[in-house]
């Protein structure tokens, strides 16, 4: 099917049309961008997430040059061409065909974040600077779906909100776009094991707070059960910009991992005025005197009702 966008000008009757991948969410208004003026551009688009070829799976065509120029007959040539040279996926042929002719969008109409763990990991340079933070159009490309178990990529809650929909409340959506659960407290840790010190006890103490725990990598069997809890939220495989997302939203630090640690997270709350919670055995030595730290569970227990934390 995705060599079917060649033939979008054929089968849709109008100057201007969008195409959309079906991993892409629209979640603002696209008045403004159908106001954009094509031109002698073929399309308007968003570089990919390496930055050096436009992403053909947002895609504002102009139809009118497609008909002019026979762009759907060329465009199935360079197809038929092309194969013995590798290049097989429609993004590649439409790159070839357009090279630098058409029109760059702003980020926020192709809002990439499926490539987040790619890009951070590979290092894209300038890939985390571009502006994702008010997306109209989100596009949840490459594997790291938002409705997989887990995903490393950022507006999952977003993709989420939607889903619960049904087709009246979608089109409707500025009334009936439901809120994210509320939480009195979130609580984020860091963890390098599924080591962490009674665990299970908090989540369970304090149903009204989240407990975000994430990893650079996948969680253990102990740690994947506490996915059944809806006070927890996993984060295998984060990424930087969801780890300052969660960060921002973090009223608590909890130092409570009792194998090696990565203590650059102690350091990052300590920038951010995010208090520390930790225990005697499990306290990172270099942040002891910055920490509140506590004997047993009882301890913290009192300390974070004392302060709008309460527990059932």
């Amino acid at each position: 099917m995705a060599y079917a966008r060649y033939y979008i000008p054929q089968l849709i009757d109008a100057e201007k049309v969008l195409y959309l991948d079906i991993d892409t969410l629209v979640v603002d208004n696209l008045d403004k961008l159908f106001e954009i003026e094509l031109g002698d551009y073929p399309i308007a688009a968003i570089l990919d997430g390496d930055g050096i070829y436009f992403n053909s799976g947002v895609m504002l065509i102009n139809s009118l040059y497609w008909m002019r120029y026979r762009v759907t007959e060329k465009l199935l040539e360079i197809t038929e061409r092309e194969l013995d040279n590798g290049i097989f996926g429609d993004q590649g042929v439409l790159n070839l065909l357009f090279d630098n002719n058409w029109l760059k969008l702003e980020d926020k109409y192709n809002a990439q974040v499926g490539n987040d763990l790619g890009a951070f990991y590979e290092n894209w340079q300038g890939y985390f600077d571009r502006n994702f933070e008010s997306p109209t159009i989100i596009h949840y490309c490459t594997h790291d779906k938002p409705w997989n178990t887990f995903s490393s990529s950022r507006f999952r809650e977003t993709w989420w909100q939607y889903e619960q929909l049904d087709w009246n409340e979608v089109f409707n959506f500025e009334t009936y776009l439901l809120p994210e659960p509320t939480f009195e407290k979130h609580f984020f840790t860091f963890t390098t094991s599924v080591d962490l010190l009674y665990i299970e006890e908090l989540v369970e103490l304090f149903p009204n707070s989240c407990f975000h725990i994430a990893a650079w990598t996948s969680f253990g069997p102990r740690l994947l059960k506490l996915a059944t809890n809806s006070n927890v939220r996993l984060y295998p495989s984060i990424t930087s910009p969801l780890f300052e997302q969660l960060m921002t939203k973090a009223n608590y630090y909890l130092d409570i991992s009792t194998s090696w640690k990565e203590i650059q997270f102690c350091q990052k709350a300590i920038e951010k005025s995010i208090p520390i919670l930790s225990f005697n055995e499990a306290v990172t030595f270099e942040y002891r005197e910055l920490s509140h730290c506590f004997i047993n569970l009882e301890d913290m227990r009192q300390f974070l009702c004392k302060n709008g934390g309460n527990s059932d």
